[in-house]
């Protein structure tokens, strides 16, 4: 178990993926390893709540964000969302983030789960192979 536990730890270090899961009722969050890295927090802090995480959220995305997830959860459906983040040494990252919502046995929303994908190195790759003059770059 723990060597699997390990192998899943790394698979997310690697592709820079976190999962995440949030107890909305109590406005509980876990987070694996690869999002404390990914938020660069540090993981003996507990997951923050809701609106704390709404300040990584860059400010002109806030209200897209805060505006995707309040919608997901009123409609009961997936989200899957680009958007960047500041993290605290003022670095910005884009992320890429999908979600699922789990309901309790009267249909309501009580959990969401989902992950987040570091991708800004694949933004920053796309952008500069857009010259036509380049035609693919080797990721080392």
């Amino acid at each position: 178990m723990k060597e699997s536990e390990q192998s899943f730890a790394e698979a997310q270090k690697m592709a820079h993926v976190g999962n995440w899961d949030w107890d909305v009722a109590n406005d509980k969050a876990y987070w694996s390893e690869e999002m404390y890295r990914i938020f660069g927090r540090n993981p003996e802090e507990s997951a923050p709540a809701y609106n704390e995480y709404l300040n990584y959220t860059h400010p002109d995305d806030r209200d897209y964000v805060d505006n995707a997830l309040k919608e997901s959860l009123s409609r009961g459906k997936p989200c899957n969302i680009d958007y960047r983040i500041v993290l605290a040494n003022g670095e910005i990252h884009t992320i890429h983030m999908q979600s699922r919502i789990i309901f309790d046995e009267e249909n309501v929303p009580v959990r969401m789960r989902g992950i987040v994908q570091d991708i800004t190195e694949r933004k920053k790759s796309r952008r500069e192979n857009s010259d036509p003059g380049k035609c693919c770059r080797i990721i080392k």
